[in-house]
């Protein structure tokens, strides 16, 4: 099974790609609202796929892309 992390502060938006993602590819996924949770969560799995808004709290979600 894949592990997905979904980067994004928008609840709706979260909803749809976890939906998606576990019906239709039955795959795990892990969701961070800001930058600081999602490099915490990182650090601690290996994750297949990251999914990041690029305007999220705390940093720009390219300078997270650059760091994880």
């Amino acid at each position: 099974m894949k592990k997905i992390l979904v980067i994004e502060d928008d609840s709706e938006i979260i909803e749809l790609f976890k939906y998606y993602f576990t019906e239709e590819l039955n795959s795990e996924v892990h969701y961070a609202l800001n930058y600081s949770q999602a490099r915490e969560m990182a650090s601690n799995l290996k994750y297949d796929l990251f999914i990041v808004d690029l305007h999220i709290e705390g940093k720009s979600g390219l300078e997270l892309i650059s760091q994880i």
